[in-house]
């Protein structure tokens, strides 16, 4: 679904869970207002979209963004590191190549910097 924040527009996943009220399915690109797992409140514009009022509950996640190396970004090590996030109940995303967005429990002692480390020794 297309949704508007701040004067851009970008496409994101949504689920509906009540009247204006949405779940972001992923995360935005464009603005770090909208992380995978918040609940936003939006109005409907022309074409589909929505326009961003607010997010009404942040997401149950700690968000972290990361621009790594392409050498990282292609390497065995980093799935491994994100199969390792997955198993502590963290979710992932990348895009535009090197962007990596991760998504972990805040009730996780899973250290993300030195797991990432040890997995693509990348310091």
């Amino acid at each position: 679904m297309c949704i508007l924040s701040r004067g851009v527009s970008e496409s994101l996943g949504l689920t509906p869970v009540g009247a204006d009220r949405y779940r972001a399915e992923e995360s935005s690109i464009a603005s770090e207002s909208i992380n995978l797992g918040d609940i936003i409140k939006a109005e409907p514009v022309p074409d589909n979209g929505v326009r961003l009022v607010r997010v009404i509950e942040k997401s149950p996640f700690v968000m972290l963004r990361w621009l790594i190396p392409q050498n990282v970004a292609e390497s065995k090590g980093l799935d491994q590191f994100l199969a390792r996030v997955s198993e502590v109940g963290g979710r992932w995303e990348r895009a535009l190549g090197g962007l990596l967005l991760l998504h972990l429990p805040h009730e996780s002692d899973f250290d993300a910097e030195r797991e990432f480390k040890r997995f693509t020794d990348c310091s």
